[in-house]
Order: structure tokens, then sequence, then C-alpha cells
């Protein structure tokens, strides 16, 4: 689940304020070194054995006066020796990554660690409250090997049998769907700020036929939810709440792996590949009709879609997805995402 806006806006102006300075500033037991770079993307060549590849958003890069690399992660928590642990694999991705890039040359990382800050004490004045955020360094270990080993579990895990979903099981927890079957149990009889009906994800029953304008209707609902508090769309139900299930997106699209792959086409090319991380599908059957149940959590940014050759802003707003104009939208977007600071 997405951060909380408070935590990212502080972790990163924490680390946007450590840029150019030597970290023995901070703390006289960190290594010392320059900070050069901060929450820089990453993408690797493939893991060895593997069709996996790392992508993603380190946060610090330091280098020390004898031209080494440092890899730092920067978290605000309570500092305790069992996040080493915690964030060794992490930690050993974005060293992998920029050790082996898909684009350009590598450098090399001869150190990793983590930078954690918990504040403990409070200065107020009239105007402000201030925060007092020490530094505590973690130095961690690098495992290559066993960072090897578990990406090749993962490999074999995304290439075998697609689990079953179970109320026991961590990811399915986290995701929310050991609570789908409840929530099927009690399908509002009404749209409302947090569902959203659809009948279908791409075929028009009007006109008896695959049509795009179907697919932008669910891609806006799934956007509304995105800039809004999150939210579930449901395909295969009826405006009315009707159960009409996948039959007609089947003929077309086979199966649910199709299907689901469709969906996420759509949504990388009509509002980014970088909001699949805040959308989540899983298939049920009720009245043994096949539903689809996209969860959509919040975004850290504000999404907006592909409409013809323009980008349109949609926000859920009570029990229908309502297109903001430009103003309406950039007041909503400094108000909720006061960190923005570019809009793609």
């Amino acid at each position: 689940m997405p951060m909380p806006g408070v935590f990212s806006a502080i972790n990163t102006r924490l680390q946007g304020s450590l840029i150019g300075k030597d970290l023995k500033t901070i703390n006289k037991n960190i290594p010392e070194g320059i900070v050069i770079d901060q929450e820089g993307w990453v993408e690797s060549n493939a893991v060895p054995k593997t069709d996996v590849y790392i992508k993603g958003k380190f946060d610090l890069l330091v280098k020390d006066p004898n031209g080494n690399y440092i890899l730092i992660d920067l978290k605000i928590s309570s500092p305790d020796v069992g996040k080493i642990d915690k964030y060794k694999t992490q930690l050993g991705a974005y060293k992998f990554a920029l050790e082996n890039p898909k684009k350009g040359k590598g450098i090399n990382i001869s150190k990793m660690g983590l930078l954690i800050f918990y504040p403990d004490a409070v200065i107020s004045n009239k105007e402000n409250a201030l925060l007092s955020f020490p530094a505590k360094w973690f130095e961690v270990p690098s495992d290559p090997d066993g960072f090897i080993k578990f990406i090749i579990n993962i490999d074999k895990l995304l290439k075998g049998p697609k689990p079953r979903e179970s109320k026991t099981c961590k990811w399915c927890q986290y995701r929310g769907l050991d609570k789908i079957s409840t929530y099927f149990g009690d399908i509002p009889k009404s749209e409302n700020s947090i569902t959203e009906f659809k009948s279908s994800l791409r075929w028009d029953f009007d006109s008896n036929n695959i049509s795009s304008r179907i697919e932008n209707a669910c891609l806006k609902a799934i956007a509304g939810f995105l800039n809004f508090n999150g939210g579930k769309l449901l395909i295969g139900i009826s405006p009315k709440g009707e159960i009409i299930g996948l039959e007609k997106d089947m003929n077309s699209l086979r199966d649910e792996d199709k299907l689901e792959l469709h969906l996420n086409n759509l949504i990388i090319s009509k509002i980014g590949k970088e909001y699949c991380q805040y959308i989540y599908t899983a298939f049920k059957t009720i009245e043994n009709k096949l539903i689809c149940v996209v969860d959509v959590y919040p975004s850290q940014s504000p999404a907006f879609v592909k409409i013809d050759h323009s980008k349109v802003f949609y926000v859920r707003t009570g029990n229908s997805t309502q297109p903001y104009d430009i103003d309406e939208a950039l007041r909503y977007i400094l108000r909720n995402w006061p960190s923005v600071s570019e809009i793609q």
C-alpha cells in the first residue's frame, strides 16, 4: 500500500537537503562521502539464470574520497539492527541494477547502508513546530550470491502456476483479496464513492461490438480512484447492480490471463506504467458468472488518461467519476500532492 503523503513529503525533503553534503556532517559514524544523486531511477539487465530484471528508484548515492560509491536507503522509522536483514535484499537489488545497468556503464558499489531518521523532540514557537530527526547509520553487508539465489526463486515462482487466493496468504491480505469473498456477499445496490460498476471491459452492448469508448470508461474510473482515496472497479456488473459476467469480453479475449493482460496494456498505454503498482486485478465467480475485480489504491502522483489526443484529469466524486478542467485540476493537484514539481 502506498506510503501516506506526509511521510513521502518528509522523506523527499530530508533526501533533498543532503545533496552535495558530506555525510559526516550528519553523523560521525557515517562513512565519509558526498551525496551526488537522490531518488535516481535504475533498470538492470536480466539477473543471471533468470528472466527477472530490476527497475526502481534508489534513495541516495554517495561518492567517497577514494572515488568509490556508497548506496544508501533512507528510512523514517525506529532505528534497530533488525532493519538490516529486512532491507538487505532491497539494497542488493539496487546494487545489482547500478552495477549491471540496461543502458550505459555500470558503477561499482563498495558499501551499502541504512540512514534512519526518527523524531525524538519537538520545538514549538508561535508559527511552527520543529521536529528533531537525529540520524543513525547501519551498514548493510553485501551478499550477491544470496541475492541471485533469491531472484532465481522469484523467477521460478513467476513462471510457475498462479497460486490460488486464500485468507492465509500474506500477499492476498496485503491486496485485500482475503476480504473479496465477503465483499461479494454484500454487493452494494448502487455505486458509491469507492465502488464502480462496469458491464464489460470492451464490449458495447448498445452497438453490439468491441468499443474503445467502453475501454476508456473503465480507465476513467481507475484514474478517478487513483486520484482520490482508491476504490474497486467491478467489471461484469451493470450500473444497476445486475450480475452480467464477462462472457462478451471472453469471446474476444479468450481467458482470464488475456483479459488481465489487455487491461494492463490499456493502463500502461493510456495512464502510465508507473501507476500499475497501485492497481491489482482478481477474478471471482458470482451466481455462476465470472467477475473482474480491479482494486485501486490512491496514487502518490496525479494520474491522467490519454483520450484521443489530449490528457484528462479525473477524480472520484461521490458515486461518479468527474473530469476536471485545467484550473480545477491544478488546484486539486497542488492541494493533494504539494511536492509535485512536474506533471507528465
